[in-house]
């Protein structure tokens, strides 16, 4: 066991290396939160999904020199400048957990420096699938070797940790780490049986969530799908309209209400305009509503023609303009009236 003296230096020695260290630590830093913006910004990543922004923050002197000396797991760290991969770390906030495995894709292709899965992390579902704790993806993150020796033996030092976590696991993390772990409550059962159960419910919910936002995705290609075709069936009815002008809050709108694609067949709808062209012009042409300007019009012509129930139960504006739309098409409405 060493002595006081040698522990005394032992310490001494760590903190005046990782002082050294810091302003590589704070550039590396800046430089990682840099790149991740950059690195979405060019994939595309919705920035709506991106609920915190990169901020690197350097660990203090203290707490560096009490990880790698006096806490439970510092007998693991047998160099701790090499060991210690924290000592400079950022993190991404995103909503769902979809996008933090894009994002956990992302960082390790990136081709500008080495990134590796903090498997300390990343396994601990499948190591404790019963248990419910700590949940984040851990990318390590460091700059591609230099030839020269010299920068070798710095950069092997300098390591970013980019902590990647969903809205909800952020939250969990600063309840759990800065106000359990880091005080005497850790050693009381029902606050650990609490803290438990709520990352339990934090899986479920993220869980949900993306089922949630897979359906709503899901709805958008749908609706992106079913615009192109009415506007590409509009075109040909009225050549000079302007795409430009075709009113996506009507079109949403009318898209959640009366759009079903049990009904929606494209062989179908061709057939139908094939059949009706004459009527659909006289419907477009006319000027008693603004919805006949719109692509939409075909499929609620269609739907009068095909599906007058349901069109009828369905809409929720004013139903003068079904009947105009009807009575240029030739179809009674009186029962349904």
């Amino acid at each position: 066991m060493p002595s006081q003296n040698d522990w005394s230096e032992r310490e001494k020695s760590l903190r005046q290396q990782f002082n050294e260290l810091v302003p590589a630590l704070e550039a590396w830093g800046a430089t990682v939160d840099a790149a991740l913006l950059d690195i979405l910004a060019r994939a595309g990543f919705d920035p709506h999904g991106l609920q915190m922004k990169p901020q690197y923050r350097v660990k203090a002197a203290d707490s560096f020199v009490s990880k790698a000396l006096y806490r439970a797991k510092s007998k693991d760290y047998q160099n701790p400048i090499l060991d210690i991969k924290d000592k400079v770390a950022t993190r991404l906030v995103v909503l769902t957990i979809d996008q933090l495995e894009q994002v956990g894709e992302l960082l390790t292709a990136y081709p500008d420096w080495h990134a590796e899965i903090d498997r300390k992390f990343s396994n601990e579902t499948e190591l404790g699938p019963t248990s419910f704790g700590y949940q984040s993806l851990h990318v390590l993150v460091r700059q591609r070797q230099d030839p020269s020796k010299e920068a070798n033996d710095l950069l092997s030092k300098i390591v970013c940790e980019v902590q990647v976590r969903t809205l909800l696991q952020h939250s969990y993390a600063e309840v759990s780490h800065g106000t359990v772990y880091k005080g005497s409550y850790k050693y009381e059962p029902d606050i650990q049986r609490k803290l438990a159960r709520s990352m339990a419910l934090i899986e479920a919910v993220d869980e949900y969530f993306q089922t949630m936002f897979s359906l709503i995705n899901s709805q958008k290609l749908a609706a992106s799908a079913f615009s192109k075709e009415m506007n590409a069936r509009f075109a040909a009815l009225w050549p000079s309209f302007d795409n430009q002008k075709v009113d996506a809050s009507l079109f949403s709108f009318l898209f959640d209400t009366i759009y079903d694609p049990a009904v929606f067949d494209t062989q179908r709808i061709d057939t139908f305009v094939t059949q009706n062209e004459r009527a659909l012009k006289r419907v477009i042409q006319h000027d008693k509503s603004y919805i006949s300007h719109q692509p939409i019009v075909i499929f609620v012509a269609y739907l009068l023609k095909n599906r007058p129930d349901m069109i009828h139960e369905r809409w929720e504006l004013d139903k003068s303009i079904l009947e105009d739309i009807a009575k240029e098409m030739g179809i009674s409405t009186e029962e349904y009236d």
